[in-house]
Protein backbone atom coordinates (compact mmCIF):
# COMPACT_ATOMS: atom_id res chain seq x y z
CA UNK A 1 0.00 0.00 0.00
CA UNK A 2 3.13 2.22 -0.65
CA UNK A 3 1.52 5.86 -2.28
CA UNK A 4 3.94 7.89 -4.04
CA UNK A 5 3.81 11.56 -3.66
CA UNK A 6 2.14 12.21 -7.14
CA UNK A 7 -1.09 9.82 -5.83
CA UNK A 8 -1.82 11.59 -2.40
CA UNK A 9 -5.16 12.89 -2.09
CA UNK A 10 -6.22 11.72 -5.64
CA UNK A 11 -8.36 9.14 -6.73
CA UNK A 12 -6.27 6.02 -8.04
CA UNK A 13 -9.01 5.28 -10.71
CA UNK A 14 -9.00 8.87 -12.61
CA UNK A 15 -7.30 9.24 -15.48
CA UNK A 16 -4.36 11.18 -14.33
CA UNK A 17 -3.63 8.63 -11.69
CA UNK A 18 -4.57 5.23 -13.86
CA UNK A 19 -2.22 6.96 -16.46
CA UNK A 20 0.70 7.63 -13.88
CA UNK A 21 0.38 4.01 -12.30
CA UNK A 22 0.23 2.47 -16.08
CA UNK A 23 3.54 3.96 -16.04
CA UNK A 24 5.05 2.78 -12.69
CA UNK A 25 3.90 -0.65 -13.84
CA UNK A 26 5.47 -0.41 -17.24
CA UNK A 27 8.87 0.19 -15.66
CA UNK A 28 8.74 -2.60 -13.06
CA UNK A 29 6.98 -5.09 -15.13
CA UNK A 30 9.66 -3.90 -17.69
CA UNK A 31 12.90 -4.38 -15.30
CA UNK A 32 12.03 -7.90 -13.43
CA UNK A 33 9.96 -9.59 -16.48
CA UNK A 34 12.65 -12.19 -17.44
CA UNK A 35 13.43 -12.92 -13.64
CA UNK A 36 13.14 -16.51 -13.42
CA UNK A 37 11.35 -15.88 -9.87
CA UNK A 38 8.35 -14.63 -11.01
CA UNK A 39 5.27 -16.32 -11.04
CA UNK A 40 2.65 -13.46 -12.03
CA UNK A 41 1.67 -9.99 -11.92
CA UNK A 42 -0.34 -9.28 -9.08
CA UNK A 43 -2.58 -5.42 -9.79
CA UNK A 44 -3.02 -5.08 -6.00
CA UNK A 45 -3.25 -6.38 -2.73
CA UNK A 46 -6.88 -5.66 -1.68
CA UNK A 47 -7.39 -2.70 -3.85
CA UNK A 48 -10.84 -1.21 -2.15
CA UNK A 49 -9.27 -0.23 0.79
CA UNK A 50 -6.77 1.59 -0.75
CA UNK A 51 -9.91 3.65 -1.97
CA UNK A 52 -13.37 2.23 -2.61
CA UNK A 53 -14.88 2.57 -6.46
CA UNK A 54 -17.82 4.76 -7.03
CA UNK A 55 -18.99 1.77 -9.12
CA UNK A 56 -18.32 -1.27 -10.20
CA UNK A 57 -17.06 0.11 -13.79
CA UNK A 58 -14.35 2.07 -11.89
CA UNK A 59 -13.04 -1.19 -10.72
CA UNK A 60 -13.30 -2.31 -14.38
CA UNK A 61 -11.44 0.28 -15.88
CA UNK A 62 -8.65 0.41 -13.47
CA UNK A 63 -8.05 -3.27 -14.15
CA UNK A 64 -8.45 -3.06 -17.75
CA UNK A 65 -5.95 -0.58 -17.85
CA UNK A 66 -3.23 -1.72 -15.82
CA UNK A 67 -3.83 -5.46 -17.33
CA UNK A 68 -3.47 -4.16 -20.79
CA UNK A 69 -0.15 -2.12 -19.82
CA UNK A 70 1.63 -5.03 -18.42
CA UNK A 71 1.12 -7.17 -21.67
CA UNK A 72 2.19 -4.76 -23.34
CA UNK A 73 5.07 -4.96 -22.01
CA UNK A 74 4.89 -8.86 -20.82
CA UNK A 75 2.75 -11.70 -22.38
CA UNK A 76 4.51 -14.28 -20.38
CA UNK A 77 3.39 -13.95 -16.90
CA UNK A 78 -0.36 -14.10 -16.06
CA UNK A 79 -2.03 -10.79 -14.07
CA UNK A 80 -4.53 -10.96 -10.87
CA UNK A 81 -5.36 -8.95 -8.71
CA UNK A 82 -5.70 -9.79 -4.78
CA UNK A 83 -9.50 -9.56 -3.59
CA UNK A 84 -11.28 -10.86 -0.07
CA UNK A 85 -14.42 -11.23 1.20
CA UNK A 86 -15.45 -8.10 1.37
CA UNK A 87 -15.39 -7.91 -2.40
CA UNK A 88 -17.74 -10.75 -2.30
CA UNK A 89 -20.19 -10.23 0.83
CA UNK A 90 -21.59 -6.93 -0.54
CA UNK A 91 -19.17 -4.47 1.34
CA UNK A 92 -17.44 -3.01 -1.72
CA UNK A 93 -18.50 -2.11 -4.65
CA UNK A 94 -14.67 -3.61 -6.10
CA UNK A 95 -16.79 -6.68 -7.40
CA UNK A 96 -15.86 -9.96 -8.97
CA UNK A 97 -17.63 -9.88 -12.33
CA UNK A 98 -16.68 -6.54 -13.89
CA UNK A 99 -13.05 -6.93 -13.29
CA UNK A 100 -13.09 -11.37 -14.81
CA UNK A 101 -12.11 -10.26 -18.46
CA UNK A 102 -9.16 -8.52 -17.54
CA UNK A 103 -7.40 -11.59 -15.62
CA UNK A 104 -5.88 -14.90 -16.16
CA UNK A 105 -6.63 -16.24 -12.92
CA UNK A 106 -8.40 -15.06 -9.52
CA UNK A 107 -6.80 -14.21 -5.96
CA UNK A 108 -9.44 -14.23 -3.33
CA UNK A 109 -8.47 -13.71 0.48
CA UNK A 110 -10.91 -15.25 2.76
CA UNK A 111 -11.52 -14.06 6.66
CA UNK A 112 -14.01 -15.61 8.47
CA UNK A 113 -17.78 -13.83 7.47
CA UNK A 114 -21.34 -13.92 7.37
CA UNK A 115 -21.23 -15.44 10.66
CA UNK A 116 -24.02 -14.75 13.36
CA UNK A 117 -23.27 -13.21 16.36
CA UNK A 118 -21.03 -15.08 18.48
CA UNK A 119 -20.15 -18.13 16.25
CA UNK A 120 -16.24 -18.59 15.38
CA UNK A 121 -14.66 -19.32 12.26
CA UNK A 122 -13.91 -22.73 13.50
CA UNK A 123 -17.80 -23.79 13.59
CA UNK A 124 -19.03 -25.88 11.13
CA UNK A 125 -20.58 -23.61 9.07
CA UNK A 126 -17.51 -21.31 9.37
CA UNK A 127 -14.71 -23.16 8.01
CA UNK A 128 -16.95 -23.33 4.64
CA UNK A 129 -16.83 -19.85 3.88
CA UNK A 130 -12.74 -20.32 1.99
CA UNK A 131 -15.08 -22.87 0.04
CA UNK A 132 -18.00 -21.32 -0.90
CA UNK A 133 -15.33 -17.96 -2.20
CA UNK A 134 -13.63 -20.30 -4.44
CA UNK A 135 -16.76 -21.60 -5.59
CA UNK A 136 -17.89 -17.80 -5.68
CA UNK A 137 -15.02 -16.72 -8.19
CA UNK A 138 -15.05 -19.55 -10.73
CA UNK A 139 -16.25 -17.85 -14.17
CA UNK A 140 -13.74 -20.01 -16.35
CA UNK A 141 -10.12 -19.03 -15.24
CA UNK A 142 -8.30 -20.79 -11.73
CA UNK A 143 -8.51 -19.40 -8.31
CA UNK A 144 -5.88 -19.18 -6.20
CA UNK A 145 -6.38 -19.01 -2.16
CA UNK A 146 -3.99 -16.41 -2.46
CA UNK A 147 -4.89 -15.55 1.57
CA UNK A 148 -6.49 -17.47 4.49
CA UNK A 149 -5.64 -18.04 8.00
CA UNK A 150 -6.61 -17.10 12.16
CA UNK A 151 -4.50 -16.05 14.55
CA UNK A 152 -2.75 -18.63 17.42
CA UNK A 153 -3.33 -14.99 19.28
CA UNK A 154 -7.19 -15.85 19.37
CA UNK A 155 -7.33 -19.63 18.64
CA UNK A 156 -4.76 -22.17 20.63
CA UNK A 157 -2.10 -23.11 17.87
CA UNK A 158 -3.77 -26.39 17.48
CA UNK A 159 -7.30 -24.93 16.65
CA UNK A 160 -5.25 -22.74 13.68
CA UNK A 161 -3.76 -25.92 12.21
CA UNK A 162 -6.93 -27.93 12.13
CA UNK A 163 -8.79 -25.43 10.46
CA UNK A 164 -5.32 -25.15 7.89
CA UNK A 165 -6.26 -29.25 7.42
CA UNK A 166 -9.67 -28.37 6.90
CA UNK A 167 -9.73 -25.29 4.61
CA UNK A 168 -6.86 -26.60 2.61
CA UNK A 169 -8.15 -29.74 1.54
CA UNK A 170 -11.96 -28.47 1.60
CA UNK A 171 -10.14 -25.85 -1.23
CA UNK A 172 -8.80 -29.06 -3.06
CA UNK A 173 -12.06 -30.54 -3.52
CA UNK A 174 -14.19 -27.68 -4.94
CA UNK A 175 -11.68 -26.93 -7.36
CA UNK A 176 -9.23 -24.18 -5.97
CA UNK A 177 -5.94 -23.93 -8.35
CA UNK A 178 -3.61 -23.37 -4.68
CA UNK A 179 -3.69 -22.33 -1.45
CA UNK A 180 -1.33 -19.33 0.66
CA UNK A 181 -1.30 -19.08 4.08
CA UNK A 182 -1.05 -15.60 5.66
CA UNK A 183 1.13 -15.46 6.77
CA UNK A 184 4.77 -16.86 7.23
CA UNK A 185 5.61 -15.82 10.50
CA UNK A 186 4.43 -13.95 13.20
CA UNK A 187 5.57 -10.67 14.02
CA UNK A 188 8.59 -9.35 16.70
CA UNK A 189 7.37 -6.78 17.76
CA UNK A 190 3.89 -5.63 19.31
CA UNK A 191 4.74 -2.19 20.38
CA UNK A 192 3.78 -0.35 17.21
CA UNK A 193 1.17 0.36 15.77
CA UNK A 194 -1.01 -0.93 13.99
CA UNK A 195 -0.05 -3.76 16.34
CA UNK A 196 -0.28 -2.22 19.86
CA UNK A 197 -3.50 -2.11 19.14
CA UNK A 198 -4.52 -5.22 17.21
CA UNK A 199 -2.42 -8.49 19.05
CA UNK A 200 -3.50 -10.77 16.80
CA UNK A 201 -2.63 -9.38 13.88
CA UNK A 202 0.89 -10.28 15.37
CA UNK A 203 0.59 -14.05 15.72
CA UNK A 204 -1.14 -15.30 12.21
CA UNK A 205 2.27 -17.04 10.65
CA UNK A 206 2.30 -20.37 10.25
CA UNK A 207 6.20 -19.91 12.09
CA UNK A 208 6.71 -18.09 15.65
CA UNK A 209 8.65 -15.36 15.90
CA UNK A 210 11.71 -17.40 16.38
CA UNK A 211 11.71 -19.51 13.38
CA UNK A 212 10.17 -22.17 14.88
CA UNK A 213 6.95 -23.98 13.24
CA UNK A 214 3.93 -24.32 14.36
CA UNK A 215 0.99 -27.26 13.69
CA UNK A 216 0.15 -25.08 10.96
CA UNK A 217 3.43 -25.20 9.10
CA UNK A 218 3.19 -29.28 9.53
CA UNK A 219 -0.09 -29.64 8.07
CA UNK A 220 0.57 -27.21 4.84
CA UNK A 221 3.63 -29.84 4.37
CA UNK A 222 1.32 -33.28 4.61
CA UNK A 223 -0.96 -31.08 1.85
CA UNK A 224 1.89 -30.32 -0.42
CA UNK A 225 2.79 -33.84 -0.09
CA UNK A 226 -0.20 -34.90 -0.71
CA UNK A 227 -0.97 -32.79 -3.42
CA UNK A 228 2.46 -33.63 -5.30
CA UNK A 229 1.90 -37.14 -4.87
CA UNK A 230 -1.54 -37.48 -6.20
CA UNK A 231 -1.04 -34.73 -9.08
CA UNK A 232 -2.52 -34.54 -12.11
CA UNK A 233 -5.85 -34.95 -10.91
CA UNK A 234 -9.46 -33.52 -11.49
CA UNK A 235 -12.02 -32.71 -9.62
CA UNK A 236 -15.24 -35.02 -10.17
CA UNK A 237 -17.99 -32.21 -10.73
CA UNK A 238 -21.71 -32.73 -10.02
CA UNK A 239 -24.81 -32.19 -11.71
CA UNK A 240 -26.25 -29.51 -9.02
CA UNK A 241 -26.06 -25.43 -10.22
CA UNK A 242 -26.78 -22.72 -7.37
CA UNK A 243 -28.08 -20.00 -9.25
CA UNK A 244 -26.70 -16.54 -7.49
CA UNK A 245 -29.53 -13.64 -6.95
CA UNK A 246 -29.55 -10.98 -9.31
CA UNK A 247 -29.20 -9.14 -6.06
CA UNK A 248 -26.58 -11.31 -4.16
CA UNK A 249 -24.44 -8.08 -3.33
CA UNK A 250 -26.79 -7.09 -0.73
CA UNK A 251 -25.29 -8.84 2.99
CA UNK A 252 -28.63 -10.35 3.66
CA UNK A 253 -29.27 -12.14 0.64
CA UNK A 254 -25.48 -12.97 0.33
CA UNK A 255 -25.38 -14.63 3.59
CA UNK A 256 -28.52 -16.65 3.02
CA UNK A 257 -26.94 -18.01 -0.30
CA UNK A 258 -23.47 -18.73 1.29
CA UNK A 259 -26.09 -20.79 3.98
CA UNK A 260 -28.09 -22.37 0.66
CA UNK A 261 -24.25 -23.85 -0.14
CA UNK A 262 -23.74 -25.06 2.91
CA UNK A 263 -26.80 -26.96 3.09
CA UNK A 264 -26.00 -28.22 -0.40
CA UNK A 265 -22.67 -29.80 1.22
CA UNK A 266 -24.83 -31.17 3.88
CA UNK A 267 -27.32 -32.96 1.30
CA UNK A 268 -23.63 -34.49 0.02
CA UNK A 269 -23.89 -32.00 -2.77
CA UNK A 270 -21.09 -29.46 -4.47
CA UNK A 271 -22.96 -27.33 -6.00
CA UNK A 272 -21.12 -25.15 -8.83
CA UNK A 273 -22.27 -21.61 -9.05
CA UNK A 274 -24.40 -20.06 -11.45
CA UNK A 275 -24.89 -16.79 -12.55
CA UNK A 276 -27.70 -14.78 -14.70
CA UNK A 277 -27.11 -16.21 -18.63
CA UNK A 278 -24.92 -18.93 -18.42
CA UNK A 279 -26.26 -22.26 -19.52
CA UNK A 280 -28.40 -24.33 -17.53
CA UNK A 281 -28.71 -27.51 -19.17
CA UNK A 282 -25.31 -29.32 -17.95
CA UNK A 283 -27.72 -29.59 -14.39
CA UNK A 284 -30.11 -32.06 -12.93
CA UNK A 285 -31.07 -30.12 -9.82
CA UNK A 286 -30.65 -26.56 -9.59
CA UNK A 287 -30.87 -24.47 -6.38
CA UNK A 288 -32.86 -21.05 -6.67
CA UNK A 289 -32.62 -19.21 -3.03
CA UNK A 290 -34.81 -15.75 -3.54
CA UNK A 291 -36.92 -16.77 -6.56
CA UNK A 292 -38.43 -13.65 -6.64
CA UNK A 293 -35.10 -11.45 -7.19
CA UNK A 294 -34.37 -13.85 -10.19
CA UNK A 295 -37.53 -11.84 -12.04
CA UNK A 296 -35.08 -11.46 -15.33
CA UNK A 297 -34.35 -15.71 -15.02
CA UNK A 298 -37.31 -17.31 -14.93
CA UNK A 299 -37.77 -18.06 -18.83
CA UNK A 300 -34.53 -19.55 -18.30
CA UNK A 301 -35.73 -21.98 -14.77
CA UNK A 302 -39.06 -22.26 -16.68
CA UNK A 303 -37.29 -24.00 -19.50
CA UNK A 304 -34.86 -26.22 -17.11
CA UNK A 305 -38.30 -27.37 -15.93
CA UNK A 306 -40.41 -28.20 -18.45
CA UNK A 307 -37.29 -29.90 -20.04
CA UNK A 308 -36.78 -32.48 -16.99
CA UNK A 309 -34.76 -31.05 -14.93
CA UNK A 310 -35.30 -30.61 -10.77
CA UNK A 311 -35.65 -27.03 -8.98
CA UNK A 312 -35.54 -26.12 -5.53
CA UNK A 313 -35.95 -22.76 -4.81
CA UNK A 314 -37.57 -20.44 -2.07
CA UNK A 315 -39.60 -17.42 -2.55
CA UNK A 316 -39.13 -15.41 0.50
CA UNK A 317 -40.10 -11.29 0.25
CA UNK A 318 -39.69 -9.18 -2.77
CA UNK A 319 -43.00 -10.15 -5.17
CA UNK A 320 -43.65 -8.08 -7.73
CA UNK A 321 -47.44 -8.92 -9.53
CA UNK A 322 -45.61 -8.92 -12.85
CA UNK A 323 -47.62 -11.05 -15.43
CA UNK A 324 -44.34 -13.34 -16.54
CA UNK A 325 -44.02 -14.00 -12.89
CA UNK A 326 -47.37 -15.27 -12.28
CA UNK A 327 -47.42 -17.37 -14.96
CA UNK A 328 -44.30 -19.37 -14.28
CA UNK A 329 -45.87 -19.69 -10.39
CA UNK A 330 -49.55 -20.58 -11.47
CA UNK A 331 -48.29 -23.21 -14.40
CA UNK A 332 -44.50 -24.12 -12.79
CA UNK A 333 -44.91 -24.22 -9.42
CA UNK A 334 -48.86 -24.54 -9.33
CA UNK A 335 -49.43 -21.70 -6.71
CA UNK A 336 -50.28 -18.38 -6.16
CA UNK A 337 -49.32 -15.91 -3.44
CA UNK A 338 -50.65 -13.03 -1.50
CA UNK A 339 -50.22 -10.06 -3.43
CA UNK A 340 -49.58 -8.68 0.30
CA UNK A 341 -46.80 -9.70 2.19
CA UNK A 342 -46.62 -10.79 6.11
CA UNK A 343 -44.42 -10.85 8.63
CA UNK A 344 -43.67 -13.66 10.42
CA UNK A 345 -41.36 -13.40 13.89
CA UNK A 346 -39.85 -15.21 16.42
CA UNK A 347 -40.03 -19.54 16.44
CA UNK A 348 -41.27 -20.48 12.91
CA UNK A 349 -41.93 -24.77 13.35
CA UNK A 350 -42.86 -26.68 9.95
CA UNK A 351 -43.83 -30.26 9.70
CA UNK A 352 -43.52 -32.27 6.82
CA UNK A 353 -46.15 -35.00 5.00
CA UNK A 354 -45.96 -38.05 6.35
CA UNK A 355 -46.66 -39.64 3.24
CA UNK A 356 -43.04 -38.42 2.22
CA UNK A 357 -40.36 -41.68 2.25
CA UNK A 358 -38.31 -42.78 5.30
CA UNK A 359 -35.95 -39.51 6.01
CA UNK A 360 -38.59 -36.65 5.14
CA UNK A 361 -41.00 -37.66 6.57
CA UNK A 362 -42.98 -36.41 9.50
CA UNK A 363 -40.00 -33.92 9.65
CA UNK A 364 -40.33 -31.09 12.41
CA UNK A 365 -37.76 -28.53 11.58
CA UNK A 366 -37.29 -25.41 13.39
CA UNK A 367 -36.70 -22.08 12.86
CA UNK A 368 -35.85 -18.64 14.41
CA UNK A 369 -37.10 -14.98 13.22
CA UNK A 370 -36.46 -13.33 15.42
CA UNK A 371 -35.48 -9.95 13.51
CA UNK A 372 -38.50 -10.83 11.52
CA UNK A 373 -38.87 -11.73 8.12
CA UNK A 374 -41.77 -10.73 5.40
CA UNK A 375 -43.00 -13.20 3.18
CA UNK A 376 -45.84 -13.83 0.53
CA UNK A 377 -47.86 -16.59 1.99
CA UNK A 378 -49.54 -19.31 -0.44
CA UNK A 379 -53.15 -18.28 -1.31
CA UNK A 380 -54.01 -21.23 -3.35
CA UNK A 381 -51.59 -24.05 -4.71
CA UNK A 382 -52.33 -26.97 -7.36
CA UNK A 383 -49.56 -28.76 -5.68
CA UNK A 384 -48.68 -31.62 -3.51
CA UNK A 385 -48.02 -29.67 0.13
CA UNK A 386 -44.91 -31.52 1.38
CA UNK A 387 -44.88 -28.91 4.80
CA UNK A 388 -47.30 -27.31 6.73
CA UNK A 389 -46.24 -24.33 9.44
CA UNK A 390 -47.89 -24.48 12.70
CA UNK A 391 -51.29 -22.83 11.82
CA UNK A 392 -51.67 -25.42 8.88
CA UNK A 393 -50.79 -23.38 5.64
CA UNK A 394 -48.55 -24.61 2.72
CA UNK A 395 -45.04 -24.01 3.68
CA UNK A 396 -43.08 -26.70 1.09
CA UNK A 397 -44.85 -27.58 -2.18
CA UNK A 398 -43.64 -29.84 -4.48
CA UNK A 399 -45.35 -29.57 -8.36
CA UNK A 400 -44.76 -31.01 -11.99
CA UNK A 401 -44.58 -29.06 -15.07
CA UNK A 402 -43.26 -30.88 -18.39
CA UNK A 403 -40.94 -33.16 -17.64
CA UNK A 404 -39.48 -31.51 -14.47
CA UNK A 405 -40.18 -30.52 -11.12
CA UNK A 406 -40.22 -28.37 -8.47
CA UNK A 407 -39.96 -27.90 -4.47
CA UNK A 408 -40.60 -24.64 -3.62
CA UNK A 409 -40.13 -23.50 0.01
CA UNK A 410 -42.95 -20.53 0.39
CA UNK A 411 -40.23 -18.68 3.06
CA UNK A 412 -36.57 -18.37 2.77
CA UNK A 413 -35.43 -20.83 4.99
CA UNK A 414 -31.56 -20.43 4.22
CA UNK A 415 -31.87 -16.78 4.92
CA UNK A 416 -33.53 -17.56 8.67
CA UNK A 417 -31.04 -20.15 9.13
CA UNK A 418 -28.21 -17.83 8.36
CA UNK A 419 -29.00 -15.31 11.75
CA UNK A 420 -29.15 -18.16 14.15
CA UNK A 421 -25.36 -19.27 15.66
CA UNK A 422 -24.37 -22.69 15.70
CA UNK A 423 -27.55 -23.79 13.77
CA UNK A 424 -26.09 -27.02 11.98
CA UNK A 425 -24.52 -28.25 14.64
CA UNK A 426 -28.15 -27.76 16.82
CA UNK A 427 -29.61 -30.42 14.97
CA UNK A 428 -31.24 -28.26 11.84
CA UNK A 429 -32.19 -31.15 9.31
CA UNK A 430 -32.97 -28.32 6.49
CA UNK A 431 -30.12 -30.58 4.46
CA UNK A 432 -32.62 -33.60 4.45
CA UNK A 433 -35.46 -31.41 1.68
CA UNK A 434 -32.19 -31.01 -0.47
CA UNK A 435 -31.19 -34.68 -0.37
CA UNK A 436 -34.86 -35.42 -1.25
CA UNK A 437 -34.60 -33.44 -4.08
CA UNK A 438 -31.58 -34.93 -5.48
CA UNK A 439 -33.26 -38.03 -4.92
CA UNK A 440 -36.26 -36.87 -6.85
CA UNK A 441 -33.56 -35.39 -9.62
CA UNK A 442 -32.12 -38.58 -10.23
CA UNK A 443 -28.46 -37.56 -9.29
CA UNK A 444 -25.93 -40.29 -10.10
CA UNK A 445 -23.90 -39.36 -7.05
CA UNK A 446 -20.88 -41.89 -6.38
CA UNK A 447 -20.61 -41.14 -2.87
CA UNK A 448 -23.19 -40.76 -0.20
CA UNK A 449 -21.88 -40.55 3.51
CA UNK A 450 -24.82 -40.18 5.97
CA UNK A 451 -23.47 -37.57 8.55
CA UNK A 452 -24.51 -33.92 7.38
CA UNK A 453 -21.12 -32.84 8.78
CA UNK A 454 -18.49 -34.99 6.85
CA UNK A 455 -17.59 -33.09 3.51
CA UNK A 456 -17.15 -35.36 0.94
CA UNK A 457 -15.62 -34.95 -2.46
CA UNK A 458 -14.08 -37.72 -5.65
CA UNK A 459 -10.95 -36.92 -7.49
CA UNK A 460 -9.71 -38.79 -10.27
CA UNK A 461 -5.74 -39.37 -10.74
CA UNK A 462 -3.82 -41.78 -12.56
CA UNK A 463 -3.63 -43.55 -9.91
CA UNK A 464 -7.26 -43.92 -10.01
CA UNK A 465 -10.31 -43.04 -8.18
CA UNK A 466 -9.77 -41.21 -4.66
CA UNK A 467 -12.14 -39.91 -2.31
CA UNK A 468 -11.67 -37.54 0.23
CA UNK A 469 -13.79 -36.76 3.40
CA UNK A 470 -12.73 -34.26 5.92
CA UNK A 471 -14.61 -33.87 8.99
CA UNK A 472 -16.15 -30.19 9.74
CA UNK A 473 -17.10 -30.72 13.57
CA UNK A 474 -14.81 -30.33 16.63
CA UNK A 475 -15.67 -33.93 17.60
CA UNK A 476 -15.15 -37.08 15.87
CA UNK A 477 -17.79 -38.42 13.84
CA UNK A 478 -18.47 -41.59 13.17
CA UNK A 479 -20.87 -42.69 10.03
CA UNK A 480 -21.69 -45.34 7.08
CA UNK A 481 -20.71 -44.35 3.76
CA UNK A 482 -22.21 -45.83 0.70
CA UNK A 483 -20.35 -46.13 -3.12
CA UNK A 484 -20.67 -47.59 -5.84
CA UNK A 485 -17.57 -49.20 -5.44
CA UNK A 486 -18.93 -52.46 -4.45
CA UNK A 487 -16.09 -54.72 -3.00
CA UNK A 488 -13.36 -52.98 -4.05
CA UNK A 489 -10.97 -52.35 -1.62
CA UNK A 490 -9.88 -48.39 0.03
CA UNK A 491 -6.16 -47.88 1.06
CA UNK A 492 -5.65 -44.81 2.94
CA UNK A 493 -2.70 -41.87 1.60
CA UNK A 494 -2.94 -39.16 4.01
CA UNK A 495 -1.56 -39.95 7.18
CA UNK A 496 -2.74 -43.33 8.01
CA UNK A 497 -0.49 -44.66 4.60
CA UNK A 498 -1.01 -48.48 4.58
CA UNK A 499 -3.97 -49.11 6.08
CA UNK A 500 -6.38 -50.46 4.16
CA UNK A 501 -10.13 -51.41 4.77
CA UNK A 502 -13.11 -53.39 2.64
CA UNK A 503 -15.73 -52.03 1.01
CA UNK A 504 -18.67 -54.33 1.49
CA UNK A 505 -20.78 -55.83 -1.41
CA UNK A 506 -23.80 -53.72 -0.72
CA UNK A 507 -21.22 -50.67 -1.39
CA UNK A 508 -21.23 -49.65 2.30
CA UNK A 509 -18.24 -49.14 4.59
CA UNK A 510 -18.35 -47.30 8.33
CA UNK A 511 -15.68 -44.52 8.45
CA UNK A 512 -14.47 -42.71 11.89
CA UNK A 513 -13.08 -38.95 12.11
CA UNK A 514 -11.55 -37.55 14.40
CA UNK A 515 -12.39 -33.81 15.09
CA UNK A 516 -11.31 -31.88 11.87
CA UNK A 517 -9.67 -34.71 10.37
CA UNK A 518 -9.71 -35.40 6.47
CA UNK A 519 -9.00 -38.83 5.16
CA UNK A 520 -8.35 -39.41 1.66
CA UNK A 521 -8.80 -43.64 0.20
CA UNK A 522 -7.46 -44.43 -2.84
CA UNK A 523 -10.00 -47.32 -4.49
CA UNK A 524 -8.58 -50.75 -5.42
CA UNK A 525 -8.98 -53.68 -6.94
CA UNK A 526 -6.24 -55.71 -4.57
CA UNK A 527 -7.22 -57.66 -1.83
CA UNK A 528 -6.71 -57.03 2.00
Amino acid sequence: KWVPSWAIGKSIYSAEIIERQCGLVRKIVGRFKDEPVIFAWDLSNEPAYWEEPSDSQWAAGWTRSLAETIRQVDRNHPITVGLDQHNINGESRFRIEPVAPYLDFFSIHTYPKFLPQGEFPLSFRGTYFPAYCIRFCQMGKPVLLEEFGLSSGTFSEEEVGAYYEVVMFSALMNGGAGVMSWSWSDETRSDRYPYDERFPMTCYGITRADGTEKPAAFRMRDFSRVVRDISPFEVREGEVGLLLPTNVYNPDVGRATFNCFVICKMAGLSPKIVRKGEGLRTFKLLVVPFLFSHKYTIDGIRDFIETGGTVLCSLGPGYVPLRKLNQFLREALKLEVEPKASQVEGKLTLRTSSALPSGVRDLTLCYDAEEGIAYHPVKRTGGDVLAEDSQGNPAIVYSKCGGGRAITSVLPLEHLLASKAYAYERGDETYRIYRYGAELAGLETPLVVESPFVEVGALVSEGGELLVFVNRLGKAVSTGVRTHFRGFCLREIYRGEGKRMKIGADGKFKLNLAPYETKILQVTEEEI
